[in-house]
């Protein structure tokens, strides 16, 4: 494990790292689903994720942050995947938010941009991530708001999520 030096872990910090930020703090026009879209690299492989489940990706890429800050290096792959599916400035601009905002320290983003060490990493499935990831998807542990219409039962819920939290932070701030 990669001693990490003291990185930011506030949430809201990893957010505004994401390339989808202003995505997210956007209405969600079809104007705004084009400017996501061209942040994507359509000729790279297994862009189907960020094109058509822009909620599912950026649970994954602030899951992978999450667990990268915590040491675990098997998730470099992950994040190495998600980073492939954007245009290759996109990708600079958001590992450049990584290092610029102490998220990731420089030993893990050399790491993350090394070409060879991508094809060194094993794969091996692990139930209490797995189980992690999709809790976090469908019960919105990341606070987003999914404005668009929704097309999977996890996209309901954490919309569903996101609004509760939302009621109970106004009937907070009322009393």
């Amino acid at each position: 494990m990669i001693n990490l030096q003291k990185p930011i872990r506030s949430s809201s910090i990893i957010a505004k790292s994401s390339p989808l930020f202003n995505y997210w703090e956007s209405n969600q026009t079809h104007q705004d689903q084009k400017k996501r879209l061209i942040k994507c690299d359509r000729s790279a492989k297994d862009t189907e994720l960020f094109i058509l489940e822009p909620y599912k990706w950026e649970v994954l890429y602030q899951s992978s942050i999450k667990q990268l800050q915590g040491g675990d290096m098997s998730a470099i792959k992950g994040f190495k995947i998600l980073l492939k599916m954007l245009k290759p400035q996109e990708q600079d601009l958001t590992i450049k938010a990584l290092s610029e905002n102490n998220i990731l320290n420089e030993e893990l983003l050399v790491k993350v941009k090394d070409e060879k060490s991508f094809t060194s990493l094993e794969s091996k499935f692990n139930l209490r991530k797995f189980s992690r990831i999709l809790f976090a998807i469908f019960f919105n542990t990341y606070g987003i708001n999914i404005k668009t219409n929704k097309r999977n039962l996890y996209e309901y819920s954490a919309h569903l999520i996101y609004k509760v939290k939302e009621i109970t932070a106004l009937s907070k701030t009322s009393r």
